[in-house]
């Protein structure tokens, strides 16, 4: 009687209760930490940022026989693609384009790609295509890409990369992730 007539010591109570709960539903799910016995000491791991090994590239053969075919840098083909759909085949933008390299209904039409989900008729399209915009802007890597993002309608207009602000981010980040394969990538 005297513990819940004295609030103090009531809310001591309950405060040690309610850690208590806490500890034994930490336990329960395996989130506590071990404690470890006094002067054992865990070893020390360095952790550091591994880069992707060239084998871990989703989709490695694949690009490099496109890339063969097509006369098209691999990294090239790496980065739209990441930047693109994340090496995700099953990819849908919203507005409509499909696939590892996101291709729209007006270029697979164009490029006679049957299965826009099928990452060979993807890919090899794909890069048939950066291989047209390649040849369109004379080998200009930067055109060639924003032409990919924008149409190469609008690179024409606008005689270069065109003020969009989604084309502009584009580029940028097309050519870091380019710059990142041309690293883990065969050349040619």
């Amino acid at each position: 009687m005297n513990i819940i007539r004295n609030t103090k010591g009531f809310r001591v109570i309950a405060a040690l209760i309610g850690l208590f709960t806490i500890y034994v539903g930490l336990l329960i799910h395996g989130k506590c930490a071990k404690f470890e016995p006094k002067g054992v000491r865990p070893p020390k791991v360095k952790m550091t940022r591994s880069k992707k090994s060239k084998s871990k590239i989703k989709y490695r053969g694949l690009i490099i026989s496109a890339a063969s075919k097509h006369r098209v840098p691999p990294a090239l083909i790496a980065a739209i693609m990441h930047a693109e759909s994340n090496f995700n085949p099953r990819a849908v933008s919203p507005v409509g384009a499909r696939g590892l390299m996101q291709i729209n209904g007006v270029t697979q039409r164009h490029l006679r790609i049957r299965n826009v989900f099928d990452p060979k008729q993807n890919v090899h399209g794909g890069a048939k295509y950066i291989r047209e915009l390649l040849n369109t802007f004379r080998g200009n890597k930067r055109m060639a890409i924003a032409a990919y993002n924008a149409g190469p309608g609008a690179v024409r207009k606008y005689k270069g990369i065109p003020p969009y602000r989604e084309t502009r981010r584009y580029v940028v980040k097309v050519l870091k992730f380019y710059k990142m394969y041309s690293r883990l990538l065969p050349t040619s």
